[in-house]
């Protein structure tokens, strides 16, 4: 069974900072242009959504090859503190999703910016007080024949909204992670994963911590 678009939805392709910066103007523009896109997450519901959004945001500096030095400096030093000096929602949307999932600098800025903003008036999007706040459920394991690759999957909610987490594990190169998908199709992946009449012949629940741990299963 191949993971693939079952149930995801995907989330809008936002590019890095400096890369937009250098192809469609300057800075500013940029991030005037982020700060726009950044509206969609005033209609979200789902916080899983704000979360995939801002992942793109955070990831793009660094997978145009920028270092983490120079990656701090063009989303805390600069897109958040942009950020911050606007007094409209979307602005806390984006500096509320970007603290989900920032790495620590980044966090820390948008934490204290979004703060500053609420502070003075401006309101939070409907999902920042449950970001982040998500409840783990079970966790399984798939692997060929061979157990040279596997998938482990791992579950979790919003409130009623039960979400996963798949990731694919090339076990003969480090191990390391191939891809990682979010899955909404909860009930169907489950059942999908559980036949092992396909390419993934082995099927074993495990512990959360095993999944966390990443330790190899195995397989009667």
């Amino acid at each position: 069974m191949s993971p693939k678009s079952r149930g995801r939805k995907k989330p809008p392709k936002r590019g890095g900072v400096a890369g937009r910066a250098q192809r469609h103007g300057s800075v500013s523009d940029v991030f005037a242009r982020q700060l726009r896109d950044a509206r969609v997450l005033l209609a979200e519901r789902d916080p899983l959504e704000a979360e995939l959004w801002a992942t793109r945001v955070v990831a793009g500096p660094r997978l145009e090859g920028m270092s983490a030095a120079q990656a701090d400096l063009a989303i805390a030093g600069m897109l958040v503190e942009y950020a911050g000096n606007m007094r409209v929602p979307e602005a806390v949307a984006l500096l509320r999703a970007v603290a989900a999932v920032g790495f620590p600098a980044q966090r820390a800025a948008a934490t204290r910016n979004a703060d500053a903003l609420v502070t003075r008036g401006v309101p939070e999007p409907p999902w920042a007080h449950r970001i982040g706040r998500v409840v783990p459920g079970a966790a399984w394991r798939q692997a060929d024949a061979y157990g040279d690759v596997e998938i482990v999957t791992c579950t979790f909610r919003y409130e009623a909204m039960e979400h996963a987490l798949l990731i694919s594990v090339d076990r003969c190169s480090g191990p390391s992670v191939t891809e990682v998908l979010v899955v909404r199709e909860v009930d169907k992946l489950r059942k999908a994963a559980a036949r092992t009449d396909g390419p993934w012949s082995c099927y074993q629940e495990i512990s959360l911590a095993e999944a966390r741990n990443g330790s190899k299963g195995r397989c009667a």
